[in-house]
């Protein structure tokens, strides 16, 4: 079972969004559970969206009370959008500790695009782009980045939305493991819309982490960035 021991000291609670289908199998049966209850959560999390745990109603009541008082699932608050006369609709994100980022909707007349981010900031400094003028502050989890994807789906309708693009704020590759994650995550179907062949990762050109991505199974496009990095 999920415990935590009485103190004084506030409860850290555990993140689950942004965990793989493993991952939370893995969880579950650490913490004394099925490990059948990892795939329920998967299917919640990322297939239903849902954004609390009183919203999974074949879970049971004590596991549901316990996730609440130990474990946390949203990683984002949505503080604005605004939306461009060309159709374009950005929003801005505030994460758990007070850091901005942004995403950005791009329809066009065969597809709508989903840019999502995957750093607070970048640590590159591109010319052909403003993020690097921030600097760099910290990559975001894959829970932050997924998120993205579920505020703006709830917002702008996920059906509408067919394509997304690694290639906010900040580098993915320079990001790797948990931009891995959500492409993992992708390809458990936690989006019945959007198949991998949908999803592209855009880089500045971080070699030895192109070779892995190619190496890791996951098939995705990549976007290569042929401008100068200074």
């Amino acid at each position: 079972m999920i415990e935590q021991t009485t103190t004084e000291e506030p409860v850290t609670k555990t993140m689950l969004k942004g965990l793989t289908l493993k991952e939370l199998k893995d969880f579950f049966t650490a913490a004394g559970e099925k490990r059948f209850r990892g795939d329920q959560f998967f299917e919640w999390i990322y297939g239903h969206m849902a954004q609390s745990f009183d919203e999974m109603s074949t879970i049971p009541n004590y596991l549901r009370k316990k996730l609440n008082l130990y474990c946390e699932l949203n990683t984002l608050n949505l503080v604005s959008t605004e939306v461009s006369r060309s159709g374009v609709k950005k929003y801005l994100f505030k994460t758990l500790d007070d850091y901005l980022v942004e995403s950005v909707v791009i329809p066009e007349l065969k597809r709508t695009t989903l840019c999502i981010s995957t750093q607070v900031g970048c640590p590159l400094d591109c010319q052909f782009c403003a993020t690097g003028l921030m600097g760099y502050k910290r990559n975001l989890s894959s829970g932050e980045i997924i998120d993205q994807f579920q505020l703006v789906s709830k917002d702008y309708d996920k059906s509408k939305i067919s394509n997304i693009v690694y290639m906010g704020m900040g580098e993915p590759l320079l990001n790797y493991a948990n931009t891995l994650k959500t492409l993992q995550i992708f390809a458990e179907g936690a989006t019945k819309e959007i198949s991998l062949r949908r999803i592209t990762v855009s880089t500045a050109g971080i070699a030895p982490k192109i070779v892995e991505l190619a190496d890791s199974g996951i098939k995705v496009k990549l976007a290569l960035s042929l401008l100068t990095v200074v």
